[in-house]
Parts: structure tokens; C-alpha cells; sequence
């Protein structure tokens, strides 16, 4: 597999749009293929923020589909905004990577539309502004 490259998009479609069991399906399945885990490869093929998020994803600890923890929604939409567009310089990509990565999509929905409510710009276009490349792409996937 080294030297083959990595098809980014793959990777990101794969992790950022599975639920915790089809990952675990997905990864059972590359160990037995290929012995050697995802995570090995991932490790192997990409780094950075870019890898933290693949990694944090690879931990299949997303909140079940459809739950969401209201009372979090406010919090998470600030401390969203204080990692990105409310520093002056640079991006907590930490935190970015913490939320964004470990909730579900209704409570991301829901963070989102708080967002923007407070903020006045949508949360995707704060992403696209203090992010970029795969790290980016795959926190907006």
C-alpha cells in the first residue's frame, strides 16, 4: 500500500460519513484484507490536523444518529467560534476536531443554527475561512 497514495476523498467519505457500526464493519474488514489496521495505514499515509480528525473518527465514539445534547448546543457553537473566527491569529483545530468529530449530525445541525443565530455567519464558512486542504474538507464532510 505505501507509495500508492492516498485518495483523500475516499478516506474522508468512508470515515466522516459512517455511523460508529458500519466503521467498525469497515475496519474489521481492512485488517482481514490487508493485515494491518486502518489506523496503521491512515498513520502511514497522512498527517497533521488532517490526521487528528481521522483518527478521532476511527475511534467510532460519534453520538448515535439522531441524539443530540441540547443543553451542550450553546456552549458548543461558542467554544466553536472561539477556536476559529473569534482568535486573532490561528485556529484551535483541537476543539474543531472535538465537537465536530464525536457528535452527531442532528446535534451538529443544531450547533450549526446556534452559530449562526449569534454569530451571524454560517459555522461551514467559519470552517472554510480558518481551515484548509483534507483537514477542512473532512471536518465539512
Amino acid at each position: 500500500m505505501k507509495g500508492l497514495g492516498t485518495a483523500n476523498a475516499v478516506l474522508i467519505e468512508i470515515l466522516a460519513t459512517r455511523g460508529n457500526g458500519e466503521l467498525l464493519a469497515i475496519k474489521a474488514a481492512f485488517k482481514e484484507r490487508f493485515h494491518k489496521s486502518l489506523e496503521e495505514w491512515v498513520r502511514s499515509e497522512v498527517g497533521g490536523a488532517y490526521l487528528g480528525v481521522l483518527q478521532k473518527l476511527m475511534l467510532c465514539a460519534r453520538q448515535p444518529e439522531g441524539s443530540m445534547h441540547r443543553d451542550l448546543v450553546p456552549e458548543h457553537a461558542q467554544q466553536l467560534f472561539d477556536a476559529g473566527e473569534g482568535r486573532w491569529c490561528g485556529t484551535d483545530k483541537d476543539t474543531f476536531t472535538e465537537i465536530i468529530c464525536t457528535h452527531s449530525v442532528a446535534h451538529l445541525q443544531a450547533v450549526s443554527t446556534t452559530y449562526e443565530e449569534v454569530h451571524g455567519q454560517s459555522l461551514a464558512a467559519a470552517v472554510a475561512r480558518k481551515t484548509g486542504g483534507n483537514f477542512r474538507d473532512a471536518l465539512l464532510a
